[in-house]
């Protein structure tokens, strides 16, 4: 199981209305990830290119909820 107690996101310049939807998309998919062991991080960064301003929520979630698992499951 991954507990998330705080989720910050910076984002570019007209993003930011985009922020609470990105947010709840990148813990759903974080929920759905199956997690072998418990994992503690108490900081975690992820920096993510934001091509363009078309790219959809979904996507942008999908992408950084990945970069998330790989960092946490790299210090397991």
């Amino acid at each position: 199981m991954l507990t998330i107690d705080r989720l910050s996101l910076r984002l570019p310049p007209g993003f930011g209305e985009r922020a609470e939807g990105l947010a709840r998309l990148i813990g759903e998919r974080l929920a759905s990830v199956e997690w072998s062991h418990d994992a503690s991080v108490d900081h975690l960064r992820v920096d993510h290119p934001l091509a363009t301003a078309d790219t959809s929520d979904e996507a942008l979630a999908g992408d950084i909820a990945a970069a998330v698992v790989q960092q946490v499951r790299g210090g397991m």
